[in-house]
């Protein structure tokens, strides 16, 4: 199934695989814009999602799928919720390329979910109290391990250069020398010194 071209409030994904929500404007839900559960190999790409009541885009208990290259900004509560539960994970998802702006909550919740990758991403402005845009509860017990870089290029934070005052960047490459911190198991050891321009390529 793809779902291509709409304005609608809201897609959900429920205990389906392989669905494709490409190029959507989604606004104005009373819960998450796109919202995944127990489904696996989606790829939600190119999607403008703003001003949802709950997040941008939720995967809960969804494996292997990928968010590329979306549009996500003034969410209510985060701008991607990531969640597991119980025995339960959320794992083996990739995030590339998409562009989190002034979310309410954070740029990026996870809650029981490892194994997932962000690379390219764009952090800018998400509205949070204790001043890191990704919150990572230890749901387990322990902090979750997920990837911040594809192993040369990690993401874009706003708040890197008031982080790291002392951080510059390596000969030109355009990634600063300081690893960005979110936890002990979960460090972007490749952050971007500018945000990455996206541009729609087709299908």
């Amino acid at each position: 199934v793809t779902v291509i071209g709409n304005h609608v409030t809201g897609i959900s994904v429920i205990r389906s695989n392989s669905i494709a929500i490409i190029r959507n404007d989604v606004t104005n839900s009373k819960g998450s814009g796109v919202s995944l559960s127990t489904s696996r190999g989606a790829i939600v790409s190119g999607n403008n999602i703003t001003a949802n009541s709950n997040c941008g885009v939720s995967l809960g208990y969804s494996n292997g799928n990928n968010v590329s290259h979306n549009f996500i900004a003034d969410n209510h509560y985060a701008g991607i919720n990531v969640l597991g539960h119980n025995n339960v994970d959320c794992s083996e998802n990739c995030f590339v390329g998409n562009t989190l702006i002034e979310n309410n909550g954070w740029g990026i919740r996870l809650s029981a979910a490892e194994n997932n990758i962000f690379y390219r991403n764009n952090f800018i402005n998400n509205k949070v109290s204790d001043g890191i845009q990704v919150s990572n509860p230890w749901f387990w017990g322990r902090a979750e391990p997920n990837v911040w870089d594809n192993g040369f290029e990690g993401n874009y934070w706003s708040d890197y250069t008031t982080r790291y005052q002392n951080a510059s960047e390596i000969d030109g490459s355009g990634i600063g020398e300081t690893p960005f911190f979110i936890n002990e198991v979960n460090v972007d050891h490749y952050p971007l010194m500018t945000p990455i321009e996206s541009f729609d390529a087709g299908i």
